[in-house]
């Protein structure tokens, strides 16, 4: 369990960023190539509806892919999110007790003996409590 969580929460951290990357590429090719004030992919299109030209199409053709990519990392982070909130509805229910100890557990990786050391529990009673949430 704890791993799922661990590699949800780096996936995160790391879908924000491509889709970051992603959105500032965008912006600068708009801005520097094409010499226009749009800053997304979205007012790009609104802004050169009747311009044709050669330069703008090959950039477009670009942007275009690179807003799909963006869309799609977006489209993972928006499950990861969802995901995450779901588990954090669920750790609301917990008691202070359990909230702690799931926290100690699954969010941060630490062993049955770090967390009773850091909650200032028997390691038996950490245990006792994970077996509880398990139950839940």
């Amino acid at each position: 369990m704890y791993k799922d969580l661990k590699d949800m929460l780096e996936d995160k951290k790391i879908l924000e960023e491509l889709v970051k990357g992603l959105e500032e590429t965008i912006k600068y090719k708009i801005q520097k190539e094409l010499g226009l004030h749009s800053t997304t992919f979205s007012e790009l299109k609104v802004e050169t509806m009747n311009v044709i030209d050669d330069k703008f199409a090959r950039v477009f053709a670009k942007l275009e892919s690179l807003d799909k990519k963006r869309e799609l990392r977006q489209g993972e982070l928006d499950i990861i999110n969802h995901t995450l909130d779901k588990i954090e509805t669920m750790i609301e229910k917990m008691s202070g007790k359990e909230k702690k100890v799931f926290r100690c557990r699954y969010y941060w990786g630490l062993s049955v003996n770090q967390t009773a050391e850091r909650l200032g529990y028997s390691p038996d009673r950490v245990k006792q409590i994970t077996r509880n949430l398990f139950e839940k």
